[in-house]
């Protein structure tokens, strides 16, 4: 079977009828243009010719002409597939020319296949009309060529002219809004050399640049900024290399003072360079890192100077320890001495001058010792691991039942509370807060202290909860100061550092204390923990223990 001859100069066109032509079982042969599917026509007739009307060299038109008067391709059915001359007087005018079809583009691919089919089978069947015998009239051929081509120029023309008014309107548009921006903005071609900047680009670079005098379209980029060269490499090169874009570099211009952040773009064959000023970001983060500076070295200072205390301290604790114990210690045995040996020889106001000695020494040595433990609460290093407090809790107020045994306390505690802590200060914190109930419920028949865990707006808090004296609520304020206390020594003894104490452990795990009270209905001292998590039984911790 001879193959059909495709003739059309838009490579894609010709590939897609090929395609379409091939998949159906037909041989093709594709030419570019007129003349050169005569040359191929007459070297090796084909089946059927399809071809384009708008060609360079020889358009299908001309193309058509030649072909009906070779006696030898005549007789071959000629189709033109065009999607540039589409009106009707076009298809006429290809007819008239001896066309069996004349097809529009974008047809179909199936009305394709169908048209060539039905050509075909009329031209095997002897069914296909003879195309015209060419005439004399050359004249009168060119007059509708000439009209066709005029018809069409016209209709391109109009495009042309609408495409460049849209054209001309976006570039406006474009150009006035690169011009409304307050960033300079700068635009070179793929020889790097200026084809736009806009008013801000110019005043900032006429300004700052040594070269900028040389800021003219056409000039190369290099030559006005410099400092573009070793932050972009590839300036050096003669083209834009594929997908190159630059992160974002900052400038110093001295002679405007101001710091520019520098985003290079690809832009087609060129680069778009866009100049966004940081000049007070820079001078904010400046005067940050002065104050970074400044507070590093206050930090330094006052480190310096705590270090100096902590010594000051040590050498107090020291000085407590040792060299106050050795007189307090003789004031003590000698006025025990005194009222064992002497006691019933002294007269009753003697007697009791010396008793109040020895209890008040006996008094300073245990001011002396809670002291020195709340120094040692200040200066520990704090080790956190899970403490089990209830176990802690519970061990505490059996020491303080076997204390005195004769009295009667419903001790409350809750099962398996775990916390993340010290467990030496904790245990210092929970001994003080549970001891003071125990002191403050002395005088009830029957008492009650309880130690628990609940949440409040999802912090973990525990507390130490007693029914016993409570204070006035609007003095809770002095509690946790050294030496402040509530009662009289009369009421209840102790030193009053027991919950300043308290507060140190607390503050250094980061956490917070606080109390309710009121008098004789008890008092509860709620505390917290930093990091808090919820409270966790000791069966989760000894699951997680073992994963």
């Amino acid at each position: 079977m001879k193959p059909v001859l495709v003739v059309d100069d838009d490579e894609r066109n010709r590939y897609l009828l090929q395609t379409m032509l091939t998949g159906n079982g037909y041989d093709v042969v594709t030419a570019v243009n007129g003349a050169e599917a005569l040359a191929l026509a007459r070297k090796e007739p084909p089946a059927v010719i399809i071809a384009d009307a708008l060609m360079p060299v020889m358009d299908g038109y001309t193309l058509c002409r030649r072909w009906m008067e070779d006696e030898t391709l005549r007789t071959i059915p000629f189709i033109f597939h065009t999607a540039t001359y589409t009106d009707q007087r076009d298809e006429e005018l290809g007819l008239a020319l001896g066309a069996a079809r004349f097809i529009a583009s974008p047809a179909e691919p199936g009305a394709v296949v169908a048209e060539l089919r039905s050509v075909l089978a009329a031209a095997a069947q002897g069914q296909l009309a003879a195309p015209p015998a060419p005439g004399p009239d050359e004249a009168a051929f060119l007059r509708q060529y000439n009209e066709a081509l005029i018809r069409k120029l016209e209709s391109k023309l109009a495009q042309l002219e609408q495409a460049g008014r849209a054209l001309a309107e976006s570039d406006r548009l474009r150009l006035s809004l690169l011009e409304s921006i307050s960033d300079a903005f700068l635009a070179v071609d793929h020889q790097w050399k200026l084809t736009f900047f806009n008013k801000r680009a110019e005043q900032l670079l006429r300004r700052a640049l040594p070269n900028a005098h040389r800021l003219a379209l056409g000039t190369p980029l290099v030559d006005v900024f410099p400092q573009l060269v070793p932050a972009v490499p590839e300036l050096a090169q003669e083209t834009v290399p594929s997908g190159m874009c630059r992160s974002p570099f900052e400038v110093h211009f001295p002679p405007t003072a101001a710091w520019f952040a520098v985003h290079v773009y690809r832009s087609g064959d060129g680069l778009a360079v866009l100049f966004h000023e940081i000049t007070e970001r820079k001078k904010e983060a400046q005067a940050l890192q002065r104050l970074n500076d400044q507070l590093e070295e206050r930090v330094a200072r006052r480190t310096a100077e705590l270090e100096m205390a902590n010594k000051e301290l040590a050498t107090f604790s020291y000085s407590v320890s040792h060299d106050l114990r050795a007189p307090l210690r003789a004031i003590n045995g000698f006025s025990r001495m005194l009222l064992e040996e002497h006691g019933p020889s002294l007269d009753p106001d003697a007697r009791d001058y010396v008793e109040r000695i020895h209890a008040n020494t006996a008094h300073m040595g245990d001011l002396i010792d809670s002291l020195l433990s709340l120094s040692r609460v200040t200066r520990s290093e704090l080790r956190v691991e899970p403490v089990d407090l209830s176990a802690m809790a519970g061990a505490i107020v059996a020491r303080l039942k076997k204390s005195e045994p004769q009295r009667v306390v419903d001790a409350v505690i809750a099962p398996d509370v775990v916390a993340q802590g010290d467990t030496h200060l904790l245990e210092v914190a929970l001994d003080n807060l549970l001891s003071n109930a125990w002191k403050f419920t002395s005088r009830e028949p029957r008492a009650r202290i309880e130690f628990g865990v609940t949440s409040q707006d999802g912090e973990t808090v525990y507390f130490v909860r007693d029914d016993g004296a409570g204070f006035d609520q609007i003095y809770a304020d002095r509690l946790f100061k050294p030496f402040q206390r509530l009662h009289t020594a009369g009421e209840f003894e102790g030193t009053g550092i027991g919950l300043a104490t308290v507060q140190r452990v607390i503050d250094r795990h980061g956490g917070r204390i606080w109390s309710e009270s009121a008098v004789g209905e008890g008092a509860t001292f709620f505390f917290t923990l930093e990091p808090s998590p919820a409270a966790v039984s000791t069966a989760d911790l000894a699951t997680a223990q073992a994963s």
